[in-house]
């Protein structure tokens, strides 16, 4: 997935042919570019219930909250993955 000038914004793929993307099981990964385990971020409703170490999805596509896209712009060898995965990651 591609992402934006600074990182923190990433838009959603089409689906292959004949299939659909379910939103509410994307995951987001960030690896420090330091090294270290990567983290799994959680997803909020919107940008409203952002926090530390979250994303948020919505029709423009996968945003970071600010505290993490703070975190992965400063890290110029950080690698931020955007996944298509079976469960949610959402945050209450």
């Amino acid at each position: 997935m591609q992402g934006s000038r600074n990182a923190c914004d990433f838009s959603v793929p089409a689906p292959p042919s004949g299939r659909a993307l379910d939103l509410d099981k994307v995951a987001v990964s960030y690896r420090p570019g330091a090294g270290g385990e990567p983290r799994v971020l959680g997803r909020v409703l919107d940008a409203t219930a952002c926090r530390a170490e979250a994303f948020f999805v919505d029709g423009a596509g996968v945003h970071l909250c600010a505290d993490a896209c703070d975190e992965v712009s400063v890290d110029a060898s950080a690698g931020v993955d955007v996944l298509f995965t079976c469960q949610s990651t959402l945050l209450r």
